[in-house]
């Protein structure tokens, strides 16, 4: 089994909880089993599964940012820098990376997002200054 097919389980084709498709042989995975596999994979990395699942839209992507981020808090201790900072500003700049965390796993290269400078327009306006000076005979000095 991929871990690419795995969403498609949490979306059912058939509102009976035990419905079997006609024509599947009896060396294909149930559901039983994908949910023991599933089980057993959250016991072994659990972080992981669940980055994957809210990525796929299954879970809460909110769930995993929280967890990520406690885990950040956790680890914060460790670097000076960071016991450093004062109590708000700490918690604010780690929600921010927890955020950036997620979003940075959940994009991929085929992703579309919207530029927040142009906004999809693809032209940024710019005014241009320039200082031009005149030399009398024409010639630098």
């Amino acid at each position: 089994m991929n871990l690419e097919s795995l969403p498609k389980y949490f979306s059912p084709k058939s509102m009976m909880p035990g419905a079997v498709p006609c024509g599947i042989t009896s060396d294909t995975l149930t559901i039983t089993d994908v949910m023991a596999s599933l089980g057993l994979l959250t016991a072994k990395a659990a972080v992981g599964i669940e980055l994957y699942l809210a990525k796929a839209g299954v879970l809460s992507s909110e769930n995993i940012i929280a967890y990520i981020r406690q885990l950040a808090e956790q680890r914060a201790e460790r670097h000076g820098a960071l016991r450093k900072m004062e109590k708000g500003k700490r918690s604010k700049f780690l929600d921010t990376m927890a955020r950036y965390v997620f979003r940075d796993y959940s994009l991929s290269a085929a992703s579309l997002v919207t530029c927040s400078s142009c906004h999809g327009a693809k032209l940024i306006d710019a005014e241009v200054f320039t200082n031009k000076v005149t030399y009398p005979d024409g010639k630098p000095p």
